[in-house]
C-alpha cells in the first residue's frame, strides 16, 4: 500500500508529527528465494521500480529502512522448516522476516487469513533450533526502534 506515491508522501508528512524514524520497504529479493528453495517458482515482481523509488524517497526524508523483507511470498506460512532453510541464504544488510503469530486462531483469523498457520508461526518464533541457527550464522537481532536509534 505504501508503494503508492501519494500514500508514501502522507506517511512521511504525518509520520514526522508522530516521531516516525524507520519504515519497512517491502523488497523481497527473488534471487534469495530461488537459492534457498530451488524447487519452487518465484516470479520477479512487477513493482520493482516503485520499491526503488520508495526507498530513495524515504531515505531522502531521513528515515531508516530495511534492506530486505521476507514473508511476502510465504505470508502465513513462515514455519520452522522454511526459516531454517532461509537463514543460510540471508543477504548482507538488514532483513526483516515477518510473521502472523498467534497461540490459537479464532474465527476472524480464519476468515481474514485462510490457510495462515498462526500457531506454527508462533512456535517458529520461540524455537530453540531457530535461535541456535541464528547464533551459528552470527546474525544480530534488531527492531525498527534499533534502526531508528542508529540515525540519531
Amino acid at each position: 500500500m505504501h508503494l503508492h506515491p501519494t500514500v508514501a508522501r502522507l506517511i512521511i508528512e504525518i509520520g514526522r508529527d508522530f516521531g516516525l524514524k524507520a519504515v519497512r520497504v517491502p523488497y523481497e529479493p527473488v534471487r534469495v528465494l530461488r537459492r534457498a528453495f530451488p524447487g519452487e517458482h518465484y516470479p520477479t515482481p512487477l513493482y520493482g521500480y516503485w520499491i526503488k523509488a520508495l526507498r530513495l524517497r524515504l531515505q531522502r526524508a531521513g528515515l531508516r529502512v530495511n534492506d530486505h523483507v521476507f514473508g511476502l511470498a510465504w505470508s502465513g506460512g513462515m514455519v520452522e522448516e522454511r526459516i531454517l532453510r532461509l537463514i543460510a541464504h540471508l543477504p548482507e544488510g538488514v532483513s526483516e522476516i515477518y510473521f502472523h503469530p498467534a497461540i490459537e486462531s479464532d474465527p476472524s483469523h480464519v476468515a481474514t487469513m485462510p490457510g495462515c498457520r498462526h500457531a506454527e508461526e508462533f512456535a517458529t518464533l520461540i524455537s530453540p533450533r531457530i535461535r541456535r541457527e541464528i547464533a551459528e550464522h552470527g546474525i544480530g537481532l534488531v527492531s525498527y526502534g534499533d534502526l531508528a536509534a542508529e540515525s540519531e
